[in-house]
């Protein structure tokens, strides 16, 4: 016996049995409400057969219902089968419970011959009969429904993480060879008249791009990596923009081992370069902060705004920022946000994400 059979099976005794034994207390009610003594066992045993009897029949309406799902381009067709296979089961299933309900029910002296019994039964019981085998299929199709609906969101599930870890791919192979040209191109512009930015530049680069290999395909890694990254990251626009650019933390210890989408702050804190320091000649700033409230944590990338900077040419259409927000819509739904703040002096992009445990996320550090 299979195990897909053997838990039909047990399903169908299991639903039979409760059914049989709520019309077999009816029926001892009604005997002591007659003032008769109730044949307990007796009544029970000739409410249960008939119900046993389908159950055993289970298996075929099982099979029916997922050959033949009923649909609204084939209703005609479904209900000439299911009609059909409803007077073919009620034929077996009165077979089946004939002898039975004549062993049970009869006198031992004075028992109906089985086709008398049969056609009785046929009978009287085509109405719970039907109802049966419409209860039957009812039930295998909100099976077959909900197994098809699980099994629909399991496949969403899956196609939702290959999306979000090849968005994933796609912003890192857009981030890092767009700030590797960047910072090869001003070693270059530093290797012969400063000569030791340029070393510094390159100690800064190795130890950025040493961060970036040792990164796997996680989607979360705690907000100290990713803290981490940026800090080497800014560290060389520090050495390159030569004292002009400053960077601020204000993160506290306990909120660092806080789990974040892998390359969160990296698309954030390029926009606050390219878009702050990078487009006026005076000095600039750059701060990353983190706070918690609510069950949510938010993390801060702010820069200050110089003339004609400040943030993307569009509001909110920097690619950085198109990408984080489709990222965390695709992680957390609806518990999420960013929110742009355009002051006099700074442009600031908050992103909040669900607060959660450690344990979600990469190793500390």
């Amino acid at each position: 016996m299979s195990l897909a059979l053997a838990r039909v099976w047990a399903a169908a005794f299991l639903a039979a049995t409760f059914i049989g034994v709520v019309f077999a207390t009816q029926g001892v009610v009604q005997h002591l409400v007659r003032d008769r003594d109730p044949p307990v066992l007796a009544t029970l045993a000739l409410h249960l057969v008939p119900w046993y009897g389908w159950a055993l029949l289970a298996p075929a309406i099982v099979r029916l219902c997922a050959r033949l799902p009923i649909r609204a381009d084939r209703w005609g067709r479904a209900l000439a089968a299911y009609g059909a296979a409803a007077i073919l089961l009620t034929l077996a299933h009165t077979l089946l419970i004939a002898a039975p309900i004549v062993w049970l029910g009869d006198p031992p002296g004075d028992r109906r011959p089985l086709w008398i019994a049969f056609e009785h039964l046929l009978l009287n019981r085509a109405a719970v009969n039907l109802l049966a085998f419409c209860m039957g299929v009812a039930a295998c199709h909100a099976l077959l429904y909900h197994r098809t609906l699980r099994d629909r969101e399991v496949a969403a599930s899956h196609l939702a993480a290959q999306l979000a870890e090849a968005e994933l791919r796609a912003l890192k192979m857009q981030v890092q060879p767009h700030f590797l040209f960047n910072t090869l191109n001003a070693i270059a512009a530093h290797v012969r008249d400063e000569p030791d930015v340029a070393e510094a530049m390159v100690v800064r680069l190795s130890e950025l791009l040493r961060l970036v290999l040792r990164r796997g395909p996680e989607h979360q890694v705690v907000l100290h990596r990713e803290l981490e990254m940026v800090r080497h990251y800014l560290a060389i626009h520090e050495v390159r923009y030569g004292g002009r650019l400053t960077v601020r933390y204000a993160v506290p210890p306990e909120l660092e081992g806080a789990p974040v989408p892998s390359m969160l702050l990296q698309p954030l804190v390029e926009n606050a370069v390219a878009y702050g320091v990078a487009r006026h000649g005076g000095p600039g700033w750059i701060s990353v902060d983190a706070t918690a409230r609510d069950g949510m944590l938010m993390v801060g990338v702010a820069n200050s705004r110089g003339r004609g900077g400040g943030r993307p040419d569009a509001a909110g259409s920097g690619i950085g920022l198109s990408n984080t927000r489709a990222r965390l819509r695709q992680m957390f739904g609806d518990r999420q946000g960013v929110e742009m703040v355009e002051g006099e002096n700074e442009f600031r992009v908050t992103v909040s994400v669900p607060l959660q445990e450690n344990a979600t996320a990469g190793e500390h550090g």
